[in-house]
């Protein structure tokens, strides 16, 4: 992104040529261009977006290379409800994050479901003026749909579980009923020959 960097017009843009950028900014970027993590940049009062290659893949092929020194609200109107407070925050001078926040991206669909943890800090400069917002962030997707299927996974089993565990005590069932004495009823400890409409054997009398 450097190279894309040293060879984009900048000459149309309000942010003006890379070399006449504060110090401040000049820092971040380097920053940005050689972190191993993907960091976006969004610079000025219309937050137009700097970023690293390690960001591309948020963007995808639609918005990557366009999107270099778009404003932040062009590059990412599709989401910008769910962003722009969090960048009023850091116009406040509050730096913000949140975790695993679900989106839908323009980018490989025209709504793709993803799953993103990023944090804002601003940018100042050596008087304490915000020049921008530093983005640091991470997409999630893979994580998060994996536990929620491993979660659907669990208890879609549970049933099964119940099933095996009922049929593993058949065989202890069994020998209890074999220890139970001769004309007994598996149904309690009346003898059998009590139980339904069967008739007790008549008293016979003691003389007779």
């Amino acid at each position: 992104m450097g190279g894309r960097m040293r060879a984009k017009d900048w000459s149309a843009s309000p942010l003006g040529y890379p070399e006449t950028w504060s110090q401040s900014v000049k820092t971040a970027v380097s920053i940005c261009l050689n972190s191993r993590v993907p960091i976006a940049l969004w610079l000025g009062p219309e937050l137009r977006l700097v970023y690293n290659d390690i960001y591309i893949p948020f963007l995808g092929d639609t918005k990557h290379p366009a999107m270099l020194g778009a404003p932040g609200r062009e590059a990412w109107g599709e989401i910008w409800a769910a962003i722009e407070p969090m960048h009023d925050e850091v116009a406040a001078g509050r730096a913000t994050s949140v975790e695993d926040v679900q989106l839908f991206f323009a980018r490989r669909l025209p709504r793709e479901e993803v799953y993103v943890s990023w944090g804002y800090s601003p940018v100042l400069a050596a008087d304490g003026t915000i020049e921008g917002t530093f983005d640091a962030c991470n997409e999630t997707t893979a994580k998060v749909v994996g536990k929620r299927r491993l979660a659907t996974f669990t208890r879609s089993r549970r049933p099964f579980a119940r099933t095996a565990e009922c049929r593993s005590r058949l065989p202890e069932c069994g020998r209890g009923f074999a220890r139970q004495p001769a004309g007994y009823s598996i149904c309690g400890n009346l003898p059998a020959r009590r139980r339904g409409n069967e008739r007790a054997p008549r008293r016979r009398d003691a003389i007779g």
